[in-house]
């Protein structure tokens, strides 16, 4: 039994997207139209993020006997199932290449997962043999023979227990060149989910979705961390937790355990400011956390609340920032445009705060409202772009109530082009690159 899953490039901007952010609706980073944008768009395209719910979804099907493997676009000569996991941003082009497959592989079944395939099935049901809602893994633990595999709309539960789950198997890809370049230099790069969804309520925040928020033991992540060491040789990892330190007693575990083994890797994390202290941070530090990634989204207050967002102390915030300047751990800052009230001004005090604070790195998006979260339900009679490929995190598309399209396509490229071209910013980069 031959089993493969399939991803498709079509290479439209310098960035490709990248479907495992966003909790796998993808993202499209388009900065400008501008010289300077396309540059600052090619220096994040160094970046090689796999899918994780292939590996994963490899593991689990290997373990029940296929012979799994992975295209970029090339279709199979065989296989008995081919899986696919469209982002919002690429789903058509997708979906063209599920009819190649049923066209030219004989006796071939296909299926779609993913979280867009989860909140939006309808869109995927008449292209595909199944269309996978929910969280994979039980669904394709079940699948144990071509006689398994399922027909329509699979219902699949979270699996609970994630110290049960097999490791990814990332030898599907070429994972030697697996990067998180320039922020992090170490290579071979490796990925670990040890979590599952959030247990905070941003109302536009994509990564609710999946259930019950659940954790891996520290012994068994720090297993993981071991495995991907000693089998694929890897030197840097990212965890691809929303929030890693989000249990205090849990994260300490995980570093004394990564201290106590001696690993030598470096690693990213993201999570809230509120969940990290100084002790924390040196912890963490001795471990081998070299990146942070933290949402600021707004500078002000009364806009987080408004979009159900715990806010963070502000001096709090700062002093922690600053800490981790001074102990080598770089910080990359997401903000977010056109949240439910903003105004220019607003957004251009948020950009202004940003560069004050000056972080290593920052992105900053479009507020989006994807399908299924309390925010598209907010907006959704104000929509006038209903075409899926457009919620790519950096589009808007719909009609905020303050600011016109325009607008928002100017305030995000002068985000992005007065943050990362400013004598301060360039200074502070060489300073942290020289440091790492």
């Amino acid at each position: 039994m031959k089993a493969v899953f399939m991803d498709v490039d079509t290479k439209e901007t310098i960035v490709p997207i990248n479907k495992d952010f966003a909790n796998g609706f993808g993202i499209r980073p388009r900065i400008g139209n501008s010289l300077l944008a396309r540059f600052l768009e090619h220096m994040r395209g160094k970046e090689k993020v796999p899918l994780f719910s292939f590996a994963q979804g490899a593991a689990m099907l290997h373990a029940n006997g296929f012979e799994v493997s992975y295209s970029l676009n090339e279709i199979p000569g065989e296989a008995d199932l081919v899986m696919f996991a469209p982002a919002m941003a690429n789903h058509k082009s997708e979906i063209k290449k599920m009819h190649e497959v049923k066209e030219r592989v004989p006796g071939v079944k296909v299926g779609v997962m993913g979280t867009f395939a989860t909140v939006r099935p309808d869109v995927f049901v008449e292209h595909a043999d199944f269309v996978i809602a929910g969280e994979p893994e039980e669904a394709l633990q079940k699948i144990k023979g071509k006689d398994s595999i399922p027909q329509g709309i699979v219902k699949s539960e979270s699996l609970m227990d994630l110290d049960a789950l097999p490791f990814p198997k990332w030898d599907i890809f070429d994972y030697k060149k697996f990067t998180f370049k320039p922020i992090i230099r170490e290579t071979p790069f490796g990925f670990i989910l040890s979590q599952r969804t959030c247990p905070y309520g941003c109302y536009y925040c994509p990564y609710r979705f999946g259930g019950k928020y659940r954790q891996k033991s520290p012994e068994r992540t720090v297993e993981e961390v071991e495995h991907l060491v000693n089998r694929y040789g890897v030197k840097g990892i990212m965890f691809r937790d929303p929030i890693f330190s989000m249990s205090r007693e849990r994260a300490e575990k995980i570093a004394k355990l990564l201290i106590e083994k001696n690993l030598g890797i470096k690693f990213v994390i993201e999570t809230r400011l509120d969940r990290l202290d100084k002790e924390l941070v040196d912890l963490l530090y001795e471990a081998g956390v070299r990146v942070i990634k933290i949402g600021v989204e707004s500078a002000d207050k009364k806009m987080l609340v408004r979009s159900r967002r715990l806010p963070i102390e502000i001096q709090h915030q700062e002093d922690m920032i600053g800490y981790c300047d001074k102990k080598g751990i770089k910080i990359v800052a997401f903000y977010i445009i056109g949240l439910p009230d903003d105004t220019k001004d607003n957004v251009l005090n948020t950009i202004e705060y940003a560069k004050r604070i000056n972080t290593h790195g920052a992105q900053f998006t479009v507020c989006t409202p994807y399908p299924g979260t309390p925010y598209f339900e907010e907006v959704k009679d104000l929509i006038d772009d209903h075409n899926l490929e457009h919620y790519d995190s950096f589009t808007p598309v719909f009609n905020h109530p303050n600011l016109t399209k325009d607008e928002i396509y100017s305030l995000k490229e002068k985000a992005y082009l007065s943050y990362y071209i400013r004598p301060k910013y360039v200074l502070s980069y060489i300073r942290r690159s020289l440091k790492a």
